[in-house]
């Protein structure tokens, strides 16, 4: 089961997965509230739901963060 969170960034709140394994991704978008970060990152299940075959490989590794903005 993947997570729907946020994660509190210098320039705003970031849309964030974690993962069962202990590994998360944080997205590139930033958002002006953790509300609105946290429905981003809803929003991302909900893509993922839709369309599993597009991020079969897009995983993080136990305990890995993923960091998309660097």
């Amino acid at each position: 089961m993947i997570e729907a969170s946020s994660t509190r960034r210098a320039d705003g709140w970031a849309p964030t997965l974690i993962y069962n394994n202990g590994g998360r991704v944080i997205a590139a978008l930033r958002c002006g509230t953790m509300q609105e970060a946290i429905r981003e990152s809803e929003d991302m299940l909900d893509c993922m739901r839709q369309y599993p075959n597009t991020f079969l490989n897009c995983h993080p590794e136990p305990h890995q963060c993923i960091d998309l903005s660097q």
